[in-house]
């Protein structure tokens, strides 16, 4: 992985954020049901008549937006959009997902479903979810070979750890900013129409400290971040950039939730993801963020 950088340090004992080889068939079979009920929902007809309307076998593709775009600083990035379930008002809201594939998006997008996917838009008590748009934004596929089989874990691990844990220069960034302009153009977002706290980051693992960094590197584009399990032992400078940033006016202040669980323990002697995420929620609360970290059970 080369030298330390500006928040990484090197190491190949800490095999965090690598997921293991699964059947793709299995995952494709729930990313498929999962954006037909998403979209039948929306439309307000079942699975079978959205099959009818497109005129052909309900796939994920007529249930989202998906492309794969080459970034500016020469990624390729996929970018997949979820539109909000109400189909009859834009888009109040955006919730980006780093990391999408194989899951993250699909699970995110099946949980909203289960919350409010079975409303009336016409209810006056109807949750806003319906209105909340998914985005996913990762690396192509492609690049790490996945197919109906499965994918090179190797490839998508020094993937990850190349964007996510290392980012020099600041590429995937950059490339996150493009993507957020490519999904809310294709929803009907103008560059002002969505307000600062109306677009959140979701990042898991490694990509939670993508999430973070954005804060310091690529303000002013979300106002909501929600780290799962944040690697942050592997980051030791994220959290003393965070500790010597100054204090932000109360109108730049972020909701922050850092989530993490009592099996993030320490690793190879390392101290906790638990332990960091406690001390990076309280330097964002010292800075005038709303940061809070969860610890479950």
């Amino acid at each position: 992985n080369g030298a330390a950088t500006q928040y990484g340090t090197p190491t190949a004992q800490y095999d965090i954020g690598t997921r293991g080889r699964r059947s793709s068939k299995s995952m494709s079979s729930t990313f498929v049901a999962a954006a037909e009920a998403r979209e039948a929902s929306r439309l307000n007809c079942s699975t079978e008549d959205l099959e009818r309307r497109s005129g052909q076998p309900s796939s994920p593709l007529t249930a989202t937006h998906r492309e794969v775009f080459l970034s500016r600083t020469g990624q390729h990035i996929e970018l997949l959009v979820s539109r909000p379930l109400c189909s009859t008002r834009p888009p109040a809201a955006v919730l980006y997902v780093l990391d999408p594939y194989p899951e993250l998006f699909a699970i995110t997008c099946t949980h909203l479903l289960g919350r409010c996917g079975y409303e009336s838009d016409e209810n006056p008590n109807v949750s806003a979810l319906r209105r909340l748009a998914v985005v996913g934004v990762g690396h192509d596929p492609a690049d790490f070979k996945a197919g109906p089989h499965g994918w090179d874990v190797g490839a998508l691990k020094a993937l990850r750890r190349r964007d996510f844990l290392f980012d020099r220069d600041n590429a995937f960034l950059s490339s996150l900013a493009e993507a957020v302009a490519r999904a809310e153009a294709f929803l009907g977002l103008g560059a002002a129409a969505l307000a600062l706290h109306r677009r959140a980051l979701l990042g898991c693992s490694l990509s939670s400290l993508l999430t973070l960094r954005t804060l310091f590197d690529l303000p002013g584009t979300f106002g909501a971040l929600i780290a799962g399990s944040p690697s942050l032992p592997l980051a030791p400078r994220l959290l003393a950039v965070a500790r010597r940033s100054p204090p932000v006016a109360p109108d730049s202040a972020r909701d922050i939730l850092l989530v993490t669980s009592e099996g993030d323990s320490d690793i190879d002697g390392r101290a906790s993801i638990a332990s960091k995420a406690a001390e990076m929620a309280e330097a964002l609360r010292q800075n005038g963020h709303r940061a809070t970290d969860v610890l479950l059970a």
